[in-house]
């Protein structure tokens, strides 16, 4: 009909004889029609997010129902859209919900992520399921929980019997009502006299599973493609930020690993940077020096006044970043009591790119 042609922004004979998905913009493959979803015999629903020909973004459900036309050999589909026109755009749930969690980093981020979402959605819970497994089987628990105007301690519940169930099995999940009727199993439902129920899977950026999103509310939720857009966007926002807190999780303690080992070594060692100076040192060289941190980070040479001595060290720091390679040499080191003779090994140190990035 004119208003079909309107949405499309194309003449009848542009649309005519072309795929649906072809003709109506969607804004990505989660809002695409889905055509297998359709079953013989029955009127079904569809919430579709799509981009209108005058660059509106629209929230609308799509009913369906199979008819036969007389004279044909095969089973049509007569397909009527309503547009919703809510309170607020889904240029605004998302502008309001990414204002709340655009500045934040980390953990910090995963709580912004479910006040956010609880607040622009209207919901009385928000929370971020991490899967692991127990006993065999596979439970979820919280990493963020926003409950009623706050954030609370961490669920912790068996997936089996549970909404969550078919979540974390890679399908999203939509109860508008009686959810705790429906899954008498998941007793957390009472507790938290839940009605409606909103999930979406978490996925790590190689496709595996990190766990879920899921807004639940004290009400009956009707069925809103833009809350499922927005829960689809920051569903990969939170994958994105786990996989991050886990990779700086990881370094940091790669780092005090190292650190430890390197604080081990009984002879003193040091680290300069590319300009010759001074960057980190382990206890054994501020022992032998007598020194803090204060006393030589920045600076080329430490704890000797004689001059050769000086000239010698940024010599041969000079060449080693210049020029890759390893120096050995024997030294006499002045000390206030009695010059000490000792033995020096220099290396250059390589950043990821081949690069002389420090001795």
């Amino acid at each position: 009909n004119e208003q079909a042609t309107q949405l499309a922004g194309k003449e009848k004979k542009s649309i005519l004889g072309y795929h649906f998905n072809d003709v109506f913009q969607s804004l990505g493959k989660s809002d695409e029609f889905s055509f297998d979803k359709i079953q013989k015999d029955a009127t079904q629903f569809q919430n579709l997010v799509l981009k209108s020909a005058n660059g509106d973004v629209l929230e609308i459900t799509f009913k369906t129902s199979n008819i036969s036309l007389s004279g044909a050999d095969h089973s049509s589909i007569l397909i009527s859209g309503q547009i919703h026109h809510d309170s607020k755009s889904l240029e605004q749930k998302l502008s309001q919900v990414m204002h709340g969690t655009a500045k934040e980093p980390g953990q910090n981020f995963l709580d912004s992520v479910t006040k956010s979402l609880a607040e622009t959605l209207e919901v009385s819970y928000a929370f971020i399921g991490e899967l692991y497994e127990k006993n065999g089987e596979p439970w979820v628990n919280s990493v963020s929980f926003w409950k009623k105007g706050r954030h609370a301690k961490p669920l912790d519940y068996p997936t089996k019997g549970s909404p969550c169930e078919k979540v974390v099995n890679h399908q999203q999940m939509l109860v508008s009502q009686q959810v705790a009727q429906l899954y008498p199993e998941d007793k957390g439902l009472v507790t938290l006299n839940a009605q409606s129920y909103y999930g979406t899977p978490v996925f790590y950026s190689d496709g595996s599973p990190f766990g879920l999103l899921v807004v639940m509310d004290e009400k009956p939720m009707p069925p809103s493609a833009s809350s499922a857009y927005i829960l689809n966007i920051y569903a990969n926002r939170v994958g994105a930020e786990i996989e991050w807190l886990k990779s700086l999780n990881e370094l940091r303690k790669n780092e005090w690993r190292l650190n430890n080992i390197i604080n081990s070594i009984p002879n003193p060692v040091y680290f300069k940077d590319e300009h010759g100076k001074y960057e980190w040192a382990n206890r054994a060289f501020k022992q032998a020096l007598n020194v803090e941190d204060s006393g030589f980070v920045g600076k080329q040479v430490v704890g000797a006044a004689d001059e050769e001595f000086q000239r010698q060290e940024i010599l041969t720091d000079q060449h080693l970043l210049n020029y890759q390679g390893e120096l050995k040499y024997e030294v006499e080191y002045p000390n206030k009591e009695r010059d000490r003779s000792i033995i020096v090994t220099k290396s250059s140190i390589l950043d990821e790119s081949g690069d002389i990035e420090g001795i």
